[in-house]
């Protein structure tokens, strides 16, 4: 394990030295969705103390408390740690609430005489209220089973109901989402990749994700992995902010010479299809979600977690993980959350 260095008292017991880890103070204010506080709920805060010698690395031991939120939602914590964070969770989450992965705050000075700065700052965190799942068509697309698009350099449609393609290339219906893949090859000498590093094609590709009616669309939004509601994405879908198509590129003209949208491992999706509209306002469509980034590459490799709610007249973003209507494929073993 990294070890890093620590301005920290040290106390002398008898003829042993023993490391007095900086103390610390925290104040979360735990809220719903709405901003509301939440009481009488159980916070624990964590912290790292120091580490017993032994094998390998030793083994770390951590400290932990577990206080209840009071009337305005509040719990602070006071403990000692030889890290400059501090983890924290609801546990377990009450009746009526998505289970949650918690979250941490990291100090951002060293500390100062025999504590760690900020001190006692106030870090607000959401507890979300389960509301309403509903049943929707979840596949984890390309997982276990790779899976490339069936032709580059045109648009091809994918029916998110049916998971498959529209024909000629599959059995889908509607094309919910259109993808097109520019992708060349670039011309090089002979024996280019006999040299190390092996493996790479120079290549230009640009990946475009577009809909079918107007009023469909795409936006972003962030949320980090392992941290917070299993719940990643909102309870409901927004009713504005939607994009008509997102792009992305992929360019490697030389070694050492190319540029690519990066793919961040927080980025997530909401998205709007078969959208019917009057008077210029969308009045019945389906919604749903992307759990991660688009994966995809200049050869045509495409991987993405999808959710969609079939309910034309439903916002819900809240998946009933009993109800898949979706029939998973062969080679297919992942167990979506909600």
């Amino acid at each position: 394990m990294r070890r890093i260095a620590l301005f920290a008292a040290v106390v002398l017991l008898g003829s042993a030295w023993v490391f007095v880890p900086p103390r610390a103070r925290i104040t979360i204010r735990l809220v719903d969705e709405t901003g509301v506080s939440l009481a009488g709920i159980p916070v624990l805060a964590e912290g790292y103390t120091h580490t017993i010698p032994g094998a390998e690395f030793g083994q770390d031991q951590w400290k932990s408390i577990t206080r209840l939120t009071d009337t305005n939602g509040v719990a602070t914590f006071a403990m000692r740690t030889a890290y400059n964070r501090l983890a924290y969770m609801v546990c377990p989450a009450p009746a009526g609430f998505y289970e949650d992965n918690g979250g941490h705050f990291r100090f951002s000075n060293r500390p100062s005489s025999d504590r760690w700065e900020p001190w006692n700052p106030t870090v607000e965190h959401v507890l979300k209220r389960i509301v309403n799942p509903v049943p929707m068509y979840v596949r984890h697309f390309g997982s276990g089973v790779a899976q490339y698009m069936p032709a580059t350099n045109e648009a091809v449609g994918f029916d998110l109901m049916v998971s498959d393609w529209l024909p000629p290339h599959g059995k889908g219906e509607v094309a919910d989402f259109i993808f097109r893949l520019d992708a060349e090859e670039i011309p090089v000498p002979p024996g280019f990749y006999d040299r190390p590093p092996y493996g790479y094609r120079l290549h230009k590709s640009k990946f475009t994700l577009m809909f079918s009616n107007p009023g469909d669309g795409i936006q972003r939004f962030l949320m980090k992995l392992r941290t917070g509601s299993e719940l990643r994405s909102p309870t409901l879908a927004p009713e504005e902010g939607y994009q008509p198509r997102l792009v992305r590129i992929d360019n490697l003209v030389a070694l050492g010479h190319g540029e690519r949208d990066e793919e961040r491992e927080d980025e997530n999706y909401i998205f709007r299809v078969r959208s019917e509209t009057k008077d210029g306002k969308v009045v019945r469509a389906c919604y749903g979600k992307i759990h991660g980034p688009l994966g995809w590459n200049y050869r045509g490799s495409l991987k993405f977690l999808y959710y969609l709610n079939p309910d034309p007249t439903s916002r819900s973003l809240e998946f009933d993980t009993k109800r898949n209507l979706y029939t998973p494929k062969e080679g297919e073993t992942y167990s979506p959350g909600p």
